[in-house]
């Protein structure tokens, strides 16, 4: 069963102004599709104090392709860098944001080359958006919007083991 993105949250974040805000909303969008997968695919009791490198690891001990792991605690790094670092704005977003980008560009190859509107279903809130016309933290949306759906439709394109009772991990109660 497939959920999809709360693409509400991807509006926000292009509507944010500040681009720390923007790469901090689109990595909230894929924090609740990983909070949502591990809901319904595992009995692991996640809440707001466990830490997102927390949730990473338990990805990875039900076995989720590890290509989505990476690119899950790289958006978890340029999060931190970016709330805890107090450089400019566009430095930090340049220096991170790469390494983020490639790891989903490994999974979904075509993000790179979007052209398109992104928008509700109720056609409120449409956006024109290049990836190749885009600024950094723009594009940093657009790899979230595409790797939340990709959490999303996990459970149709891969079996997943719930994680053996005897794991224990910070903030994860298995």
């Amino acid at each position: 069963m497939a959920f999809d993105p709360d693409v509400r949250l991807i509006q926000q974040a292009l509507e944010t102004s500040d681009e720390i805000g923007r790469i901090i909303r689109a990595h909230f969008s894929v924090e609740i599709q990983i909070n949502e997968f591990i809901k319904r695919y595992s009995s692991a009791k996640v809440d707001e104090r466990t830490s997102y490198s927390a949730k990473v690891n338990l990805l990875r001990a039900m076995n989720v392709p590890n290509g989505i792991c990476l690119a899950s605690s790289k958006i978890g790094k340029l999060r931190n860098e970016l709330a805890h670092k107090h450089r400019t704005e566009t430095d930090l977003v340049e220096k991170y944001s790469d390494d983020y980008l490639d790891s989903v560009a490994q999974i979904v190859p075509a993000f790179k080359v979007f052209h398109g509107d992104i928008g509700l279903l109720d056609g409120s809130g449409r956006y024109q958006l290049n990836f190749e016309q885009a600024s950094q933290s723009e594009r940093v949306v657009i790899a979230s919007g595409f790797f939340a759906a990709i959490i999303g439709v996990l459970p149709k394109l891969y079996q997943f083991q719930k994680p053996l009772p005897i794991i224990r991990m910070a903030g994860v109660n298995l």
